[in-house]
């Protein structure tokens, strides 16, 4: 077994290997399975800024989904990775989803010096997808021939999971929760469409590959309502068991994120000149409900071989020994699919191949109706909420159990 043959033969494997890694994260961008938290942050006040990777198969990335009341879907992946040949290589993977169901896909990958990270880390620019999270305003810009979009939204979350509820391994900040957001969007060169609606920004640091730690993630996030509630559950690679986290935005805080923002006054670097929230203001806003709030999926039938389930209803809830102004019941229920997406289906035969040794990533999302109740303040009485929104599952790799 340690003859030159076989040692050649496992050198050339793992080369392949890496190198499909490498290809799936300029394709797609590495799933990952972020993570939750728990009344009082664990951990200092998040900052949006790309985190420093020491090791060689860590990575990171930001989530958007953002929808509008034109109908359109926006979700959209940039990602730093050391994953591949070299270090800090970047990608940018995204899908328009039209109110008619055409969907629009958008992508770019770089070598590490192919692509710009601003020197304080906030701004990405990766071919001709950018990312800015310079505060009080983020800016997403696609400039590819299908796809070009024009959005800007603000931070209005600043939550950061403990880390007794992410692992050791991730580092989760939720940044922004429906979020008014504002922009345009042309699709194949057609008319400018102007958009106008809600986004929600997550980010994700990931110290280890994602595959040695994680199996599944279902998110769930209602932005559209007038209290935007954000709750995920991630299957641990492992012990197979669960954790889960919830959190929904204080209604106080939403008339400093107004889109009349969008118009204060400019400086002449185009900078805006009117007053800038402060970062723990923007902590504030989010409401943690409980050390851990518990999500269940529904009971349902299901085959051996259906390894990639998608639930069709969750039902929600806070611990039972929650404090006051901190209880929430919800039950969401699945509607119809909007988007699935299989990272590997682009590569070579070849390399698909030896990508599928370590990994069989897919990733669905699916209209969401959520029926929540709220816990009521001192002076009022419970609220509840009737909201639409998304379900997102993700997937690292195949799973058994439920």
């Amino acid at each position: 077994c340690r003859s030159h043959g076989v040692e050649g033969g496992m050198n050339r494997l793992r080369v392949g290997w890496r190198l499909a890694c490498l290809i799936q994260c300029l394709v797609l961008g590495a799933f990952g399975c972020p993570a939750l938290a728990d009344a009082s942050p664990a951990r200092p006040l998040p900052s949006a800024a790309a985190a420093k990777l020491g090791d060689s198969d860590a990575s990171q990335y930001w989530d958007l989904t953002a929808e509008f009341e034109t109908g359109h879907r926006i979700f959209a992946r940039f990602q730093i990775t050391n994953q591949g040949p070299g270090e800090n290589n970047g990608t940018a993977i995204g899908h328009v989803v039209s109110p008619t169901g055409e969907i629009v896909q958008f992508r770019n990958g770089r070598l590490e010096s192919g692509w710009t990270l601003s020197d304080d880390h906030l701004d990405l620019d990766i071919g001709k997808c950018h990312l800015d999270m310079h505060p009080p305003r983020y800016r997403l810009r696609i400039n590819k021939k299908a796809v070009r979009v024009r959005l800007d939204f603000f931070p209005n979350a600043m939550q950061s999971i403990p880390r007794r509820v992410t692992g050791k391994r991730y580092r989760v900040d939720l940044l922004a929760l429906g979020a008014p957001a504002k922009g345009s969007l042309r699709l194949n060169g057609g008319e400018e469409i102007a958009l106008r609606g809600n986004a929600s920004l997550t980010h994700t640091v990931a110290t280890r590959a994602e595959t040695e730690v994680a199996l599944r993630r279902f998110e769930l996030i209602a932005q559209r309502g007038p209290r935007p509630l954000y709750a995920v559950q991630f299957l641990d690679r492992n012990g197979g068991a669960t954790t889960s986290w919830a959190a929904w935005l204080d209604a106080r805080c939403d008339p400093a994120f107004e889109p009349t923002s969008f118009s204060s006054p400019q400086s002449p670097q185009g900078e805006s000149v009117g007053a800038k929230p402060e970062a723990s203001s923007l902590g504030n806003c989010i409401q943690v409900l409980g050390s851990s709030s518990e999500i269940e999926v529904a009971a349902q039938k299901r085959s051996q071989k259906d390894t990639y389930w998608v639930p069709q209803q969750y039902s929600m809830s806070t611990p039972a020994d929650s404090p006051p102004g901190q209880a929430l019941t919800a039950s969401v229920r699945v509607a119809e699919r909007l988007l699935k997406y299989e990272a590997l289906d682009d590569l070579p035969g070849a390399i698909r191949w030896i990508a599928r040794l370590s990994t069989r990533p897919r990733r669905v999302w699916s209209v969401a109706r959520f029926d929540v109740t709220l816990p009521p303040s001192l002076d009022s009485e419970p609220t509840s909420i009737q909201s639409q929104g998304v379900a997102i599952v993700s997937y690292l790799n195949r799973v058994t159990n439920p």
